[in-house]
């Protein structure tokens, strides 16, 4: 299973990548229709150097859509 990792900015994105044992060119950020407009792409920003391709996914918001 790949880790988890949560702080409050993407400052730090590159440096847990880097201590990670992830070594895939593909990731998926994930995120809801509220939030990916919002952040996606800084994260995709602040990863693209690691990385071959980069997805979004975005499932709809609300809490009846998070199962």
């Amino acid at each position: 299973m790949s880790p988890v990792y949560y702080d409050n900015t993407f400052d730090r994105l590159n440096e847990a990548y880097e201590n990670s044992k992830i070594r895939s060119k593909r990731v998926c950020i994930v995120g809801d229709t509220n939030t990916a407009p919002l952040y996606a792409e800084a994260v995709e920003k602040a990863i693209n150097s690691h990385f071959d391709e980069i997805f979004t996914f975005a499932f709809k918001a609300g809490e009846e859509h998070k199962r």
